[in-house]
Parts: C-alpha cells; structure tokens; sequence
C-alpha cells in the first residue's frame, strides 16, 4: 500500500487550483501595509517641507518687492499661506510699512471668511485674519495694543549675575513663566542647575538684548541625542523688555538653541513665534542697560553666576 504524500490530498489539489487568488491576495496585503507605511512617510516630510517652507517665507522682511513673490509661494502651499499672510501682515504692521500693508490687505479679506484661525482679545475671540484688518484700517502700526500685555510671571525665581568690564557686577533677578511655558522653563533651570551658565561669556547685541552662552554638553558615548527642544507659542506672552527668552537654531525654524539664553533689553516683538519666552526679569535691568550703554566695545561682558533661589 503507497504513502499518501501531501501532493495526493484536496487541500492540495485547491492550493494549486488556487494560487492565483491566493498570491493575488497576498499581494494585494502586502501593498496596503507598504502603501500605509510610505503614505505616512510620504505625509511626514510633506508637513516638513511645508514647515521649512513657511520659516523661509515668514522669517523675511515683510518689505520690499520679494513680498508679492514670497505671497504667490505661499499660495502654492494652503498649508502655510494664511500663516504667511498674517505673519507678514504682523511684521510689516510693526515697521509701520504701508505698502506692505496694502499687498496684504486683499490677503486678508479673503481669509477673513474663515475664522478657524482665532485669537483671543478682551472683546472675546474672533478670526485672526478680520482682526488683522481692523487694526489696519484703524492705522494701528504696533503689533500689540495696549490691553495686550504679557502677565505677571507666577514661576520660581531665577538670580544671574553679570560682570562687565571684569570689575563691575549686576545682578539680575527673574521670574519663571513655568506655567505658560513649562518645557522651555524646565530647561533653563536645569541648565542653570548643572552650572552652565556660570564663568561663561555674554555678548551684547546693538542694544537690543544680551546673549549668555552656556557650557556645551558634551554627549555620552553611546546615548540617545536628546530630543529637539521646540518653541512655545503661548498667546500672550511677548517678547518685551526685560524678558529672558531661548533663541532658534538658525536654519531650523522652532527648534530651540540648548547652548544659548538671550535678555531682552528692548522691546523685539520680530522674535514672537520663533522663540520662546521663558522668565521676566523684576529686578535689576536698568543699572545692567545703563552700564552696557556705556561699556567699551572691546570689553570683556561675562556671566559670574546664575542660581535659582
């Protein structure tokens, strides 16, 4: 009596009858899973293209004839373009540049039937895009109306000491935005924690704020990098005199420089949006003005200490 072999039985007899189905299927399985996975992919570098995108259009003077070019590549992209537009519309307001305003606002008016884009005013919420125009046609050339002012920091406070000169020092006292701004205050205490910010150089800028360098981290051999540290759009928090805010990485629109804290010795509303706003400076500011007002170039500004209290 023969051995029946698997070839001998119906399952088989149906296999073979069948493989066509039967890869087919397989097939068809496969290309989903692969097409899910890439159509992900595919998503991910498009949102990263769009966000590259609008980081070259938006960080731009708004001035100048670039501005109907910079608007008609904004258009091709509905992701970035009404951020574009009133980004644009929020810089050219503040330089006070009129014929900025006047490409801009056409813009405006035809996203100004949407109001999904919001923000909140003490008249309560409305579109962005209709407020936008209002303080156009009210020949508001500031960003941020009076009742717009950023709140009383409730966080714990922070102590930097600065040297100018290498004889005389000031001492700065701020106020942490923790609440409002968790990971960016988060950082900046463990920094200051780990001793970073101390023997390190500060360089003032024009005027407008004083850049403090921090210790550079060096990585441990075989550890994961640590995760980008992101901005923080947090309304109403702006970038006034007297705040102490992260800087970007240049080339990466969001990402927050871990080597560099800057003072905000003026008024920089530009920064809104692209860096984030970490403490208040309550004691202190004006003898540090004054005296970087009058300290040689060439002198040597340095951080003594920085500590929380």
């Amino acid at each position: 009596m023969s051995e029946t072999t698997f070839q001998d039985t119906p399952l088989y007899a149906w296999l073979r009858a069948n493989a066509w189905f039967l890869l087919a299927g397989v097939a068809i399985v496969a290309g989903i899973v692969t097409y899910r996975n890439f159509n992900a992919t595919l998503g991910a570098k498009s949102r990263e293209k769009s966000w590259n995108a609008f980081g070259a259009l938006a960080d731009a003077a708004p001035e100048g004839p670039g501005l109907s070019d910079r608007l008609a590549q904004a258009k091709a992209d509905p992701r970035i373009h009404p951020w574009v537009v009133m980004e644009s519309t929020r810089r050219a307001a503040e330089t006070g540049d009129q014929a900025a305003l006047a490409l801009l606002r056409p813009e405006l008016q035809a996203l100004a039937a949407d109001d999904s884009i919001r923000v909140a005013t003490p008249g309560g919420h409305q579109g962005m895009a209709a407020f936008l125009l209002q303080q156009i046609d009210a020949k508001t050339a500031t960003p941020l109306p009076a009742e717009f002012n950023s709140p009383v920091p409730q966080g714990r406070k922070i102590e930097i000491v600065v040297s100018t000169g290498g004889t005389d020092t000031y001492t700065l006292v701020a106020s942490l935005y923790e609440e409002l701004s968790p990971a960016g205050s988060a950082a900046l205490l463990k920094w200051i924690e780990a001793g970073r910010l101390n023997g390190q150089s500060a360089r003032p800028m024009g005027g407008t704020g004083l850049s403090l360098s921090l210790l550079k981290e060096e990585p441990v051999e075989g550890s994961e990098p640590p995760p980008a540290l992101m901005v923080e759009r947090t309304y109403g928090l702006f970038h006034e005199e007297g705040m102490i805010c992260l800087t970007q990485i240049p080339g990466q629109f969001g990402v927050q420089d871990p080597n560099t804290v800057q003072v905000l010795l003026m008024d920089s509303f530009g920064l809104d949006g692209t860096s984030t706003v970490v403490a208040k400076v309550v004691e202190g500011l004006e003898p540090l003005k004054a005296a970087l007002t009058t300290t040689d170039a060439t002198a040597t500004v340095s951080i003594v200490s920085a500590r929380a209290l």
